[in-house]
């Protein structure tokens, strides 16, 4: 078992204020530049671990709602930015959305 499924396993099975981050959180924080773009995995799973509220429910809603938005409108090959609530302050939205 990896660190992303342990993550996972403790944040939603045993309810620990765990903070899994997988592709769609990982993406977001570097296309919304949270995160420097030559950041490792680990190193952005570890800053949000620091930013975010040490809670569950915190963890689990930012976890779900990364994983919907990084799903459904920041894809990795489309994003969708003309649709997306926080255009207005990604610096990828000018490269990536619509001409």
């Amino acid at each position: 078992m990896g660190r992303h499924t342990a993550s996972l396993i403790l944040l939603f099975h045993l309810r620990r204020a765990a903070m899994p981050v997988e592709g769609n959180l990982d993406r977001l924080a570097r296309r919304l530049d949270w995160v420097p773009g030559n950041w490792t995995a680990a190193r952005v799973e570890r800053w949000f671990d620091a930013v975010t509220p040490p809670t569950w429910e915190a963890r689990a809603a930012l976890h779900v709602a990364g994983v919907r938005h990084g799903r459904e409108v920041c894809t990795a090959r489309h994003p969708r930015c003309d649709t997306c609530v926080l255009a207005d302050l990604c610096p990828s939205a000018a490269l990536l959305g619509p001409a």
